[in-house]
């Protein structure tokens, strides 16, 4: 899809034959901004002749028994997409209520191997139906490992006087609420963890992050750099390795230059045999105040390669300076 490409511009999609929307909205009066989460009685709306013949969804109110229904909501989609696309006179469109929560995520494999026992089972002459979905199972992890062991080949090259890579991982966006990433926290989280690590040679910590901000960003390279640590902004050298990538196989930049794919091969990196250690600020239950690294099994068994040296510390007052210099900057470079 083009990168200018907004939600708005969905409303508008619509079918070739005869020019009908395939997207429909409707507006009820049921909508209640004190309790968002309650249901829409749908039957009110759909009732009449005009949806006879259009498919219903939902899921039932025994949670348990949500990811079977999940698979059932699928293979009932496949069958009615056959019909809208071999029967040029069938018009039914489909009502999917969602109104339970469900992860499609969580459930990943449980799809995965519905599609590979379809696969399995289809004849050679009869192609899956979602022959896409199965190939992204075969073949995009290998993918995402292959590109992983560029990323490290490309920082090992890079930096070669590096003894450990380590990743620094901050959730912003919608963990905001559970995980206290201000910059004077970020600062004593990080003064706290990368106590006396210098111990074990040269160290690098590259920083991973859903937040765009570059003022932000720079601040917490100011601090990295302050506690005398290598800085690595590893979101962009991963950016730059998938983009490389991608334009060496076909269809490359639909394949993998997308956020997912980046996401996984940050997932693979995280626990990779090359990364030296991990320490995160994200979400509740990953939100320590301190992990003390020189201490933790992280470093149990790396070898000490010097003493540890004394009186590296984070001038705050300098970091928030620079980083409301950036950010009067960026206000005024938007309103010229």
């Amino acid at each position: 899809m083009p990168e200018e490409m907004t939600w708005s511009d969905f409303m508008d999609i619509r079918f070739t034959r005869d020019g009908s929307p395939a997207l429909i909205e409707y507006q009820t009066n049921e909508f209640n901004p004190e309790d968002p989460d309650a249901a829409y009685h749908l039957d009110r709306y759909f009732a009449d002749g005009e949806y006879s013949d259009w498919l219903r969804l939902n899921f039932s109110k025994n949670e348990e028994t949500h990811a079977e229904e999940a698979v059932d909501h699928l293979a009932t989609l496949e069958t009615f997409t056959r019909m809208q696309t071999e029967d040029p006179n069938f018009t039914g469109g489909f009502i999917w209520e969602s109104q339970h929560w469900f992860s499609w995520f969580d459930n990943m494999q449980v799809f995965q191997q519905h599609f590979r026992e379809r696969l399995i089972g289809t004849p050679n002459d009869e192609p899956s139906a979602f022959p896409s979905f199965c190939k992204y199972d075969y073949e995009g992890t290998s993918v995402a490992s292959t590109v992983t062991d560029l990323v490290f080949d490309t920082l090992e090259n890079k930096y070669p006087e590096i003894t450990h890579f380590g990743m620094f991982h901050i959730r912003r966006g919608d963990d905001i609420e559970e995980c206290d990433t201000t910059l004077g926290n970020i600062s004593n989280y990080l003064s706290c963890s990368l106590d006396r690590i210098e111990m074990y040679g040269k160290i690098s910590i590259m920083l991973s992050s859903d937040e765009q901000d570059p003022c932000y960003r720079n601040a917490i390279q100011d601090m990295i750099e302050a506690l005398g640590f290598h800085f690595v902004d590893l979101d962009a050298i991963i950016t730059n390795v998938v983009t490389d990538y991608a334009a060496t196989i076909p269809n490359g930049s639909r394949l993998v230059n997308n956020n997912m794919f980046i996401y996984k091969v940050e997932a693979n990196m995280e626990w990779h045999e090359h990364m030296g250690f991990r320490i995160s600020q994200r979400r509740s239950q990953s939100c320590n105040s301190c992990d003390k690294l020189h201490s933790s099994w992280q470093f149990d068994k790396k070898p000490k390669i010097s003493e540890p040296r004394h009186n590296m510390t984070i001038n705050l007052t300098h970091v928030d300076e620079a980083y409301n210099i950036c950010e009067n900057k960026q206000y005024a470079e938007s309103v010229e």
